[in-house]
């Protein structure tokens, strides 16, 4: 199984779970769990690209871990395949400690229960744009994508965007100085996200976009985008899964 296919490899596992969106706070079950987020289980679940938080008590060392998401797969209660309805909610932006608890967690479940049923994968599809969002802020008008090919590429946006605060986005959008957005830049290697704040300084010509500045980028947030860029590059040959475990 390649690096990446096991990545997005879901593994059945109920415990519970608290879901916060906006003033909401719901308490809700998990249907299964993989390295990029978890999929609950719920007969009213949220729209796509909701921005949520999540807070999750580990059935296996009792360890409390708090996470932010996005609601990236959705299951109706009246889906043609008989599916269990809910919602799947993948992880940005873990910080070290967070993101070594998780995958250690995943790492013992995936050798000691099946693998889920529903194998869509928790995470937004490659080259996907997000709609237009006023989730998580009202103040918030947009998405911009930002999707490096290499990670290299993603490197330079560390050394050089984030050095200077702001960044160019090729875009069509016609936002006005001021304007508060999301930056969503996916890893190239996995699809993992990393979101900024930001707010549009101007339009560009070469490219053709918008320069944005980047809000709150301070040295915990840097080191934070450091390790997303070097923890997105999984290798592990180690496990082995089986799926009669």
């Amino acid at each position: 199984m390649s690096p990446h296919r096991r990545r997005d490899t879901r593994y059945s596992i109920r415990f519970p779970v608290q879901l916060a969106h906006g003033k909401r706070t719901l308490s809700l079950l998990t249907a299964d769990v993989g390295y990029g987020g978890v999929f609950l289980c719920t007969d009213s679940p949220l729209p796509l690209m909701q921005l949520v938080g999540v807070q999750l008590v580990l059935p296996i060392g009792d360890r409390a871990l708090k996470a932010h998401g996005m609601t990236v797969h959705v299951v109706k209660p009246d889906n043609a395949h008989g599916r269990i309805p809910g919602l799947g909610v993948q992880f940005y932006a873990l910080d070290h400690t967070t993101r070594d608890s998780w995958e250690a967690f995943v790492r013992h479940v995936e050798t000691h229960f099946p693998q889920s049923p529903d194998q869509a994968p928790l995470r937004l599809p490659r080259g996907f744009t997000p709609e237009p969002v006023r989730r998580r802020f009202e103040r918030h008008t947009a998405v911009l994508n930002v999707e490096p090919v290499t990670v290299a590429a993603l490197e330079e946006i560390y050394a050089r965007d984030l050095s200077t605060g702001s960044i160019v986005i090729p875009s069509a959008l016609e936002l006005p100085p001021g304007a508060r957005v999301v930056v969503h830049v996916s890893h190239p290697n996995t699809g993992q996200p990393f979101l900024f704040e930001g707010s549009v300084v101007s339009r560009t010509d070469a490219p053709s976009g918008l320069k944005v500045g980047l809000l709150g980028v301070d040295r915990q947030m840097k080191e934070e985008f450091l390790d997303f860029v070097r923890g997105g590059i999984f290798i592990d040959d180690e496990v082995v899964v089986s799926p009669n475990s």
